[in-house]
């Protein structure tokens, strides 16, 4: 007689990410300072909507529920330190100004805030098994993306000034394709503190 073995169906997420999410009143001062900067739409590339505006911690990809309820929990009484401030700064681009990818807002992080809870965040995803991120992590905001790749040498010295931004949780996303943008769903948030 032979036996067979019942598997529970374990459904996976794909493009998941865990971030700093902007503020609205954040989001409300970044809009007016880039269109003092770029007056009428000048912003080059395809800008990033204002809803999407957040900074990366941890990319993780396609995950599976099981390991993400986890990571979750482990996040969740992993401590992650108190709330803070940190500021926006400058513009920078991605891979270098003269062929640039991405425009994007630099993230003052002078007192290792950020980079603090981005190693955590790492910490807790490596014991869960994900794969360890293989690039030195660079906290910024994405602004625009170019296509085809363009120089941006002038526009990275456009002066903007530094923006306060409260960092009080970290948001577990999903993004989720769209004709014109990706959108992001919030899958959970980890509050600090």
């Amino acid at each position: 007689m032979s036996t067979v073995e019942w598997r529970p169906t374990v459904s996976t997420l794909e493009r998941v990410f865990l971030a700093i999410d902007c503020d609205e009143e954040t989001r409300a001062a970044q809009v007016a300072q880039l269109n003092a900067a770029f007056p009428h739409g000048s912003l080059p590339g395809k800008p990033t909507p204002p809803a999407n505006w957040h900074i990366t911690l941890r990319w993780i990809g396609t995950v599976d529920e099981v390991t993400l309820d986890c990571l979750m929990a482990d996040l969740d009484q992993d401590h992650l330190g108190s709330p803070f401030r940190l500021k926006l700064a400058g513009l920078g681009a991605f891979p270098n100004p003269t062929l640039a990818g991405v425009l994007w807002r630099a993230v003052d992080d002078s007192e290792g805030r950020v980079g603090a809870l981005a190693e955590q965040v790492e910490e807790v995803c490596q014991d869960q098994g994900l794969p360890a991120e293989e690039r030195p992590y660079r906290p910024h905001l994405t602004l625009s993306l170019l296509r085809p790749r363009r120089n941006l040498s002038d526009t990275i010295d456009t002066e903007l000034g530094p923006l306060p931004m409260p960092v009080t949780a970290i948001t577990v996303f999903r993004s989720v394709p769209g004709q014109r943008h990706s959108g992001y769903e919030a899958l959970e948030l980890i509050e600090l503190g």
